[in-house]
Formats: structure tokens, C-alpha cells, sequence
């Protein structure tokens, strides 16, 4: 494609000049021709950089990121109703009479007092009791082995005599009252029952 366009102006600029033929061409007309053919030269190479370049193409610009939508408010949980009152049962309860438990300082004096009964007693009583604090009415009494040496007579006295020194005991420190009496059990020192109170006085005699 060079030498052609080349080519082409040579003879352009050679039919150019006047009352110029190809058989009469001169020196002069010669260099007048290269002169004009390198200037023309000169123009092709201009083209052909003009030809091939290839301009660059601007970047493009990056498109900006879009905005992240915002997240839309939860809505709001709504109150849970308040339950309505609910009507309160009132029940009339009738009043048990409750015997009142004795303080710990009269419980103190009572026991007191039954170790000095045993005491007392020559060795006949080893020991007098309340099983349950909460219930003095009821009492233990344990004896010696020489029980068993006593007449039935003589066993229903020493028990009658217990009863009596327990019950007013019991009344000294407002366990009972006078018209009341506890309920007594006699025994050995291997735990045999040998006598109770009975219910309007006096003893069973069970041993």
C-alpha cells in the first residue's frame, strides 16, 4: 500500500510539471522530482503513523455502587392484654382451738423439776419424761427392777403415788389444770410397759 501511494505521487508530481514528457525529462527536472518525491515521502510516513494509530480508549467509569436499602423498622410487638382480675374466694374457716405450746423457759423448769422428783425417790425412779415437747400431757416414767419384788397392792400404791407427783407438777407450770390429768406410762429400764393411767383415775397394773 506504501509503494503505491508513493508511487502514485511520483508520477503525479512528474505529470505536474509543465511541458514535462517522460522522454524529456532533465537533471533538473530530476532533482526537482526527488525533491517533491521526499517531501511527498515524508507525508506518507505521516499517514501511515496517522493510519495506524490507534487511540486508546478512556476507561469507563465505574458505576458506584448503589446505596443498600435500609432495612424497614420491625414493627413493634403489641402489649398482651392484662388479664381481668380474677374475683377472689373468700372462705369462712372455723377457728380450732389450739392449745398453746409452753415456752421454752417453762419446758426448761419443767424437766427441771422431774429430775428432781427422780432424784428424790432413792433410786426407786430413774428418770421422768416427755417424749414430745409439743404434747407434755404425755410422760414416761421409768422405774427399777425392784418392781418386781413389790405385792400388787404395794405396786398400785407406788404408781398412784407417781401419778399424783406428776400431775401436780404438770399444774404447778399450767401444762394442765386442776380438773384435768395426764397420761402416764410406767416402765422398766428395758422399755416393758408395766403400768398406764387410766382414763378416770388410778392404774392398769400390766406387769
Amino acid at each position: 500500500m506504501k509503494k503505491l501511494i508513493v508511487l502514485g505521487l511520483s508520477c503525479m508530481a512528474f505529470a505536474a510539471l509543465p511541458g514535462c514528457t517522460a522522454n524529456s525529462v532533465t537533471k533538473a527536472d530530476y532533482d526537482d522530482l526527488m525533491t517533491k518525491y521526499v517531501a511527498s515521502q515524508d507525508e506518507v510516513r505521516l499517514l501511515n503513523v496517522e493510519l495506524s494509530y490507534t487511540p486508546t480508549p478512556a476507561p469507563t467509569n465505574t458505576p458506584a455502587p448503589t446505596n443498600t436499602p435500609t432495612p424497614t423498622n420491625t414493627p413493634a410487638l403489641t402489649d398482651t392484654p392484662t388479664p381481668t382480675n380474677t374475683p377472689t374466694i373468700t372462705a369462712t374457716a372455723t377457728p380450732v382451738p389450739v392449745t398453746p405450746t409452753p415456752s421454752v423457759s417453762r419446758i426448761d423448769k419443767l424437766r427441771s423439776a422431774f429430775n428432781d422428783i427422780s432424784d428424790d425417790s432413792g433410786g426407786a425412779i430413774l428418770s421422768i419424761k416427755s417424749p414430745e415437747s409439743s404434747n407434755l400431757q404425755m410422760v414416761d416414767v421409768v422405774i427399777s427392777d425392784g418392781w418386781y419384788y413389790l405385792e400388787d397392792y404395794e405396786k398400785e400404791r407406788l404408781c398412784n403415788t407417781i401419778g399424783a407427783m406428776v400431775n401436780q407438777t404438770l399444774r404447778d407450770y399450767s401444762i394442765i389444770n386442776k380438773s384435768e390429768s395426764a397420761n402416764i406410762y410406767i416402765y422398766d429400764e428395758y422399755s416393758k410397759v408395766l403400768a398406764t393411767s387410766k382414763m378416770f383415775g388410778g392404774f392398769s397394773i400390766k406387769g
